[in-house]
């Protein structure tokens, strides 16, 4: 007779630990394809603006550890910017 009532007892929190579980929940898939065809053209357009400025930094900052490191082109480059 023990035996029964520890096993009645052990299906009974079996149950109690199944019902505790957090339900999952289904997402809707998205059917309209003009908003993900938005966001991946904005993604797009947001990451060419991202290597242009990349690849203008670059050259910026060679042309200035060039005329850091050289004394060759501060005659020109007095001449281009100031010069009359």
């Amino acid at each position: 007779m023990k035996n029964t009532t520890k096993t009645k007892a052990t299906t009974t929190k079996t149950k109690k630990a199944a019902a505790t579980k957090p339900k999952t929940t289904k997402r809707k898939a998205t059917t309209s394809s003009s908003s993900s065809g938005f966001h991946s053209t904005k993604f797009n357009f947001m990451t060419s603006v991202l290597i242009v400025s990349l690849l203008l930094n670059l050259f910026t900052a060679a042309i200035w550890i060039t005329l850091q490191v050289t004394t060759i082109y501060d005659a020109s480059l007095y001449d281009l910017f100031i010069g009359r």
